[in-house]
């Protein structure tokens, strides 16, 4: 830790410094999107998030955060955790307190704030000494919000004065948007006007042939809508579009310099990372590394910020909560094999329909916005107001 967090300090500039702490997995994903919301806003901030070893997120050299495993739960630790890191403000999610380094931080003068506090993360259990010292843990916040009335009902219970609770709901679990490549979204819409379109996205070999065979049975209905194909990383282009023409479609692929004409069925993209610019572009997309075994799913709230509505398989585990609160709020489909994945091609392509689920997503995944943008601010205030006081 020490040796990244010196790398990481020597090439910064000033800016806020913010310590996020996920007392569980689950609290991750909203942390990384309120990190994002901050860098948006100050993209000289530094920010680090703890959490249990077995939950550390896999390092990503876009986040823009440093994900360390939490300090020791010793005096000694988190002094030297504060040290290297020297954090104005430690924004707690969830429960699973701990006692020493929340202590140790505020004596250090880091401003505390709960946030994603659920009913469950301070239910008093086992011997009496647990929910004591919970208590007192509790009070080394200066702001606490709790997620609905349950929760608020429990930290009351838990000694945390009525109007010291804030009840605005869960932070925001939105994802990222990558950018889209503007030129070629300009370059493939100036072709595409008139032609009902839907996605194959981040596709394995294996799914690019059912959604070949689905789009075959598409086409029996609208012989217009044209299919963009994006394979996933590591798998040749050129696979694909061997395919698609066995398939007996006319194909084009953009890694020969090539655009969809009037003729084109099926368009082979560049390059995976030409998959927002298709996100940007396509109504309905099929999520693609959810049919074969053993793969790590999509993220399907990206595809969701961009207004698709979505298709996907049944093997999602790495996002499964997300896959299935997408599809209860109406804005995924399952689909298991290629004439199941047409009819739904067929229904989604109604715009009505498309605009319908993509709107539910939209107000899924919005969720929280409002919490997620107030600790930003107080975030920036507070760090303002040290400045000024230094």
């Amino acid at each position: 830790m020490e040796e990244n967090a010196k790398s990481v300090l020597s090439h910064r500039t000033s800016g806020p410094i913010l310590w996020l702490h996920a007392g569980e997995a689950s609290d991750i994903a909203a942390l990384n999107y309120l990190a994002h919301r901050l860098l948006q806003i100050d993209n000289s901030a530094l920010i680090v998030m703890t959490s249990q070893p077995s939950d550390l997120p896999s390092p990503s050299e876009d986040s823009g955060v440093h994900n360390v495993e939490v300090p020791e739960e010793s005096g000694t630790s988190v002094r030297h955790f504060l040290n290297i890191w020297t954090p104005h403000t430690l924004i707690w999610a969830g429960g699973k307190l701990r006692p020493t380094m929340l202590r140790v931080a505020t004596n250090s003068g880091v401003k505390m704030i709960l946030a994603n506090s659920k009913a469950t993360d301070f239910k008093p259990k086992g011997f009496r000494l647990l929910p004591d010292v919970t208590r007192k843990s509790l009070r080394f916040f200066s702001e606490i919000y709790a997620i609905d009335e349950l929760a608020a009902n429990q930290l009351n219970r838990m000694g945390v004065a009525a109007n010291r609770i804030k009840l605005k709901g869960a932070l925001q679990s939105a994802a990222v948007m990558p950018n889209a490549p503007q030129a070629l979204t300009e370059e493939l819409l100036s072709t595409l006007t008139g032609r009902t379109l839907w996605l194959a996205a981040s596709v394995s070999t294996h799914e690019a042939k059912v959604a070949l065979e689905a789009h075959q049975l598409v086409m029996q209905r609208d012989h217009r809508s044209l299919l963009l194909l994006v394979p996933c990383k590591g798998i040749d282009r050129q696979i694909f579009v061997q395919l698609a023409g066995a398939a007996g479609l006319r194909v084009a692929c953009g890694a020969e310099g090539n655009l969809p004409d009037a003729m084109t069925q099926v368009y082979v993209a560049d390059s995976y990372e030409t998959l927002s610019a298709c996100y940007r572009l396509s109504p309905v997309a099929f999520l693609g590394q959810s049919m074969d075994e053993e793969t790590k799913s999509l993220d399907p709230f990206v595809p969701a910020a961009f207004g698709c509505a979505l298709l996907y398989g049944p093997n999602v585990s790495l996002y499964k909560e997300r896959y299935s609160l997408l599809s209860k709020e109406g804005g995924a489909r399952m689909i298991r094999n290629a004439e199941t994945l047409a009819q739904a091609v067929n229904h989604m392509s109604n715009p009505a329909q498309s605009a319908k689920m993509a709107l539910a997503s939209w107000e899924m995944i919005s969720e929280g916005a409002e919490l997620t943008d107030t600790l930003v601010e107080t975030v920036l205030a507070h760090y303002d107001a040290l400045r000024r006081t230094s």
